[in-house]
């Protein structure tokens, strides 16, 4: 399956969830994170367009055919009426997205899956949040092949931006 077209499937599968999924604010209110469930919904996506998930494989998320995804969920530090405040670092945040990205892109030979890619919620936040744009989302799109985005609402309104990017290998 080429990017585009799991990027579609993806984004577009997760999108509902997220806005709808009523358990989700407790975690956006509290700034928690909830990659498990992330990774179930992942699995459920991929499942429903008749292909075969393996979650926590070759020290991936999930191993989907040709592919390794692996998957995050960032908080970040912006104010929002509906969100605690916290005094967490966003940098540190994107600092260990962009590790994950190099375990993606070195690999070595424990992942022996062609295609990369990281799948990445981050709240609260919208897509064009001028802080967001120009000292962090530079640093994380430097260190990708392609970027594609979706913006969304959770149930409560607060505002989330969900990310797909793909991994280039080395060498």
């Amino acid at each position: 399956m080429e990017f585009e077209k799991l990027t579609s499937l993806v984004l577009d599968g997760l999108t509902l969830k997220l806005e709808s999924h009523q358990g989700l604010n407790a975690f956006t209110r509290e700034r928690s994170s909830f990659e498990g469930w992330l990774k179930v919904e992942l699995c459920r996506v991929l499942l429903e367009s008749g292909l075969d998930p393996t979650p926590d494989t070759n020290k991936v998320d999930v191993a989907c055919g040709d592919w390794a995804l692996n998957v995050r969920t960032v908080s970040t530090n912006i104010p929002h009426e509906q969100v605690r405040s916290v005094k967490r670092s966003l940098t540190r945040n994107v600092e260990m997205l962009i590790k994950d990205i190099w375990k993606l892109t070195n690999p070595g030979k424990s992942v022996n899956v062609p295609k990369r890619a990281l799948l990445f919620v981050v709240s609260p936040l919208t897509h064009d949040n001028e802080r967001w744009q120009s000292i962090h989302l530079g640093q994380i799109t430097s260190e990708l092949s392609r970027l594609e985005h979706q913006s969304f609402q959770f149930e409560s309104g607060v505002p989330g931006v969900l990310y797909f990017g793909l991994c280039s290998a080395l060498g």
